[in-house]
């Protein structure tokens, strides 16, 4: 539901962040089971939001970084009514996905850097803070857009395992056909019998379609919602820009869930720096695992996610 613009007390709004090149429809359940499990009766709104160059977002301007998602999410709850900051300013609580957890760590350094209280809490799914272990050693040397490029050109090694750079290259490639798709089957048939992509991915991205925007394209006919250039420079962004030090300054409130099943996504020595953090934060920061969820952790192990959140929507301050 739409938050509303006034009420007796400030609002309380729980912002959910989607990954790249997903939408705000892949939260859309997973919000209206957190207001039915009881944040709703403690008077909190739900808030989803397409990233710029996804789904009904505008592409915005330059640069397409993981700060300038930030101050989009700003720039929403401002339009909304509702005041990130200042007197009367709303209760928030962030949560992200993938790249939509830096977005989160994101908005709240934005917060903290400019005098305003950092949400209640923010929640990252299966999203790391810092440099991806795969270009870790690249990150420093490389500029995002080099950086993509480079997974790109060797994206078939991340076919079977289905990788983000895999997915970027097929996607990239289905947003520069000249000719619309004929409807969304189609899309998704050309995306797995011509790019490779296992049926629940090419369905999935395929929910990012729109109806063609030519005037003499035939009935039903789509194409890709995605400004995938501004995608690219995102995921670009995404991987050269580390947050560490917010986990690490106990200013905020933050937990991070790891999805058990992407271990080796993250690495020793991340997942170690990450218990480092928590057992250094006097509470600040806490660090759950959901043992049998994949990546996509709320539609793995939804009903232990909502376990998850469940403490967050408490009336009184958590730390």
């Amino acid at each position: 539901p739409a938050p509303p613009a006034a009420e007796s007390r400030p609002p309380r709004i729980a912002v959910f962040l989607h990954g790249i090149l997903g939408s705000k429809a892949n939260w859309a359940t997973p919000a209206k089971r957190v207001l039915e499990g009881g944040a709703g009766v403690d008077g909190w709104h739900a808030l989803v939001l397409d990233h710029r160059g996804h789904g009904d977002s505008p592409s915005g301007c330059a640069p397409h970084t993981v700060d300038a998602c930030a101050r989009d999410v700003r720039e929403t709850l401002k339009s909304l009514g509702v005041r990130p900051g200042g007197p009367g300013a709303a209760e928030l609580v962030v949560c992200g996905h993938s790249y939509g957890g830096k977005v989160a760590l994101a908005f709240a350094d934005l917060q903290l850097r400019e005098g305003f209280q950092a949400p209640r809490m923010t929640w990252l799914f299966d999203s790391m803070p810092g440099t991806p272990p795969t270009v870790a050693s690249l990150a420093g040397s490389m500029s995002g857009e080099d950086l993509v490029n480079l997974l790109e050109a060797e994206a078939d090694k991340g076919k079977e395992e289905q990788s983000v750079a895999f997915v970027m290259r097929a996607v990239t490639r289905a947003a520069g056909q000249r000719v619309p798709f004929a409807s969304r089957a189609a899309l998704v048939d050309w995306l797995v019998q011509e790019q490779g992509l296992v049926p629940p991915l090419a369905q999935w991205i395929a929910q990012s379609s729109r109806p063609a925007p030519q005037p003499d394209s035939p009935k039903g006919a789509v194409v890709l919602a995605y400004n995938i250039a501004v995608v690219r420079a995102m995921y670009g962004a995404y991987l050269t820009t580390t947050y560490w030090h917010l986990l690490e300054q106990r200013r905020a409130n933050f937990g991070l869930v790891v999805a058990g099943r992407n271990r080796e996504a993250w690495g020793a020595d991340q997942l170690e720096r990450l218990r480092s953090a928590a057992a250094a934060s006097g509470g600040h920061v806490q660090v759950h695992t959901l043992e049998e969820a994949g990546h996509n952790v709320h539609v793995d192990d939804l009903p232990g996610l909502l376990r998850l959140l469940q403490p967050t929507w408490a009336l009184d301050r958590l730390v």
